[in-house]
This record gives structure tokens, sequence and C-alpha cells, in this order.
């Protein structure tokens, strides 16, 4: 099959039942990573996915979840950003985490802007937690 013809499915899969977000590492002060989750009914359509991308699939009830993170997250968003309608200007927000990184000392404050502006424009509540080591409201708020 066409490799522009499976992007485009895969941009509709994250369009339509995909969810693009970022998530805080508890154990480091200021680590944060890209985390898109995409579901589908039947796994086949994940595994092409995962095919490409990586990822893991899991089943939870009857629908299938793949979950991509980190760098090949990063390289899913970048090589799908064109293709997607949506969820186009989350991921480009997103990837602005990855972009010219700045001195240890302005580093936080970077990221904690580039999260804020995505909390903005992001059409999904994120289910983070409001309290402990891994919020990202709670990070934000934080003087570094």
């Amino acid at each position: 099959m066409n490799r522009d013809y499976i992007r485009a499915y895969i941009a509709g899969m994250i369009d339509s039942s995909g969810k693009i977000t970022v998530v805080k590492v508890p154990t480091s002060p200021n680590s944060v990573y890209i985390k898109v989750v995409v579901k589908a009914s039947s796994e086949e359509p994940l595994k092409i996915i995962k095919e490409i991308y990586g990822g893991s699939i899991k089943r939870r009830k009857r629908v299938y979840h793949l979950t991509v993170t980190h760098k090949k997250a990063k390289i899913l968003l970048e090589d799908l950003k064109e293709l997607l309608i949506s969820k186009r200007k989350e991921a480009e927000i997103l990837l602005e985490l990855y972009s010219d990184r700045f001195t240890r000392k302005y580093e936080a404050e970077r990221k904690k802007e580039i999260i804020k502006k995505f909390l903005e424009v992001s059409k999904e509540e994120p289910r983070i937690l409001k309290d402990g080591k891994s919020s990202i409201y709670k990070w934000i708020e934080e003087k570094t």
C-alpha cells in the first residue's frame, strides 16, 4: 500500500480517536514527554501504526489502545503534523519541546510556557493528578 495513504489513514485515526498529551516524569524535577494514544475496536490498524512508529498495544475491555511515547511520539507527530486537522495545533505546540534548548537555568521555564500553550488549545481535559510529583498543573505553578 502507498505510504502516503497509510500516513493519511493514521492521521485520521489520531484526529478522530486519538489523544495527544504531555506527561510529567515524577522522579525528575523538570522532565516531561509526549504521549500519543490511539483507540480502535480492532487491533489490525493499530498493528500497522506500531510497525511503522513503534509503541505498545493493550486491550482494555473491548477497545485496543496503542500508546507511543517519548522520541517515537515525536517522530510520529513530525511525520504526520501536516496531515492532522483537529489535533495539528496541539502537535505543533508539543513539538516545540524538542526545539532548541536553553541553558539548564531557563529550560524549565521554556517547557512550562510550551505546556501552558498546549493546555490552552487542548480540546480534551487532561486526566492529570492535581497533587503529587506527576501533576502537570502543580509543576507549572512551581517557581524554578
